[in-house]
């Protein structure tokens, strides 16, 4: 699995006035984006190299998420990054020989930024999903059992720690 962090690019509006008329630029940006909620996938297409599409995401339960970005053409190459309310995460496969991105991260409630695009140079088209981990809890001490039957399953726990703990 390769992580990167780095600065987010920064995107210049420009904004042009013409005859009463109002017409903005985004350099960078594609023709996707908007609203998205968890439980629901959204289709896009990066069709220029530096292309990214933003989305939305606003998050009413805190809880452990997943967002996945799956290239549906064969020279996609996806990248992700998730910003807002003091998360900044970016993955660009999620493992080896895969050209898939996710994160899957604990968020509280607030508006997020998703940004969906090709790694380096890559075009093609991606689906976009987000969804909400059901997760149990655990105490420290305690034992769960669990059962990974297919691949690519998981299982997820949520615990609380109130001072520094081994895990």
């Amino acid at each position: 699995m390769q992580i990167r962090f780095s600065m987010l690019r920064s995107y210049v509006a420009a904004l042009i006035i013409l005859a009463g008329l109002v017409l903005v630029a985004s350099p960078g940006l594609g023709q996707a984006g908007g609203a998205i909620r968890p439980g629901e996938t959204k289709s896009g297409t990066i069709s220029q190299a530096g292309q990214a599409d933003r989305y939305t995401l606003t998050i009413g339960t805190a809880g452990m998420y997943q967002i996945d970005q799956v290239g549906t053409s064969l020279e996609m190459d996806t990248f992700l990054r998730l910003s807002g309310q003091g998360v900044q995460l970016e993955n660009d496969d999620i493992g080896e020989g895969s050209l898939n991105s996710s994160i899957v991260t604990l968020l509280a409630p607030g508006t997020y930024t998703i940004t969906a695009g090709g790694y380096e140079d890559a075009t093609g088209s991606y689906t976009l999903s987000v969804r909400q981990l059901q997760s149990r809890a655990i105490s420290a001490g305690q034992t769960q059992r669990g059962n990974i039957a297919t691949p690519g399953a998981q299982d997820v726990y949520m615990f609380n720690v109130a001072a520094p703990l081994s895990v």
